[in-house]
């Protein structure tokens, strides 16, 4: 009786900020997580996974309407099969943030001849000469495979200033060291 309570609770949570009835999802229970996991403190960011085929497909939907319901500054970017290359990937992120984070693509242009962690310091340097905060999104993350991308995310991961958050969204487990990432913050 106490979990099907938290659950009406987290449900209404979840309808306020995405307009999205979690009783159309296949994973119910675990669905509403992601909103309280995104307005939650940043060490318990990296906690939560929502798993099974719909509530997948419903996570978007969810960081829209976190995104749009707080007034976030924010780049998305929806990886595809090309994005697998990590010179593309980056120019993407800077693509995605460009609106909020001036200078940017820039900075990652000039960076990519000097190898992938002089792009990751250089989006690093450029995430944190913004006043407040930004969100990048990397929707789909789960069609990565090179290692390279992989290696230079996570370390965006750990490297990132506090004023951004880092939302990767994904059908596997990326192969991040979450446990090193959840010990940071």
């Amino acid at each position: 009786l106490e979990v099907d309570l938290e659950i009406r609770k987290r449900t209404e949570h979840l309808r306020r900020y995405a307009g999205v009835r979690a009783h159309a999802c296949a994973d119910q229970r675990d669905l509403p997580e992601i909103v309280v996991l995104l307005d939650g403190h940043p060490s318990e960011r990296l906690a939560r996974r929502v798993s099974g085929r719909r509530a997948a497909a419903a996570g978007a939907t969810l960081v829209n309407g976190w995104l749009d319901a707080n007034d976030r500054r924010s780049g998305w970017l929806q990886v595809d099969d090309g994005d697998d290359d990590p010179i593309r990937f980056w120019s993407g992120v800077a693509s995605s943030l460009q609106t909020h984070v001036p200078g940017i693509r820039e900075a990652i242009g000039s960076a990519i001849g000097d190898g992938l962690d002089a792009v990751v310091a250089a989006v690093v340097n450029a995430l944190s000469r913004v006043d407040g905060e930004v969100v990048l999104v990397i929707d789909d993350y789960h069609l990565i495979s090179n290692d390279d991308v992989h290696d230079s995310v996570e370390r965006l991961l750990t490297r990132r200033p506090r004023n951004c958050i880092v939302v990767v969204s994904t059908r596997l487990d990326p192969p991040f060291r979450l446990g090193r990432l959840r010990v940071r913050d």
